[in-house]
């Protein structure tokens, strides 16, 4: 599934990565899926938006992404730590 929050959150410049992880971080911990607020066009490719909130899941991954102006972007692969 592939879910933002920008709609949330607006742009808040330098601060908006931050802002993302923090969500990131808390959709791991409580296995939530943030919705894509005024979504309208259905995707090619198999790309599933989130569309209206869900249960609970089990998510082990996340990606986050952040695009900034100028070519500055960055991406965060965070997994929810698993004992051994």
């Amino acid at each position: 599934p592939v879910s933002s929050t920008k709609a949330f959150t607006g742009h808040t410049t330098s601060a908006s990565g931050a802002i993302e992880t923090v969500i990131c971080l808390l959709a791991l911990r409580y296995g939530f899926l943030p919705v894509n607020l005024n979504w309208q066009h259905p995707m090619d490719n198999g790309i599933v938006p989130v569309r209206e909130s869900r249960p609970p899941r089990e998510i082990r991954h996340v990606l986050c992404n952040s695009f900034g102006f100028g070519g500055n972007d960055s991406s965060l692969l965070l997994s929810k730590w698993q004992e051994r």
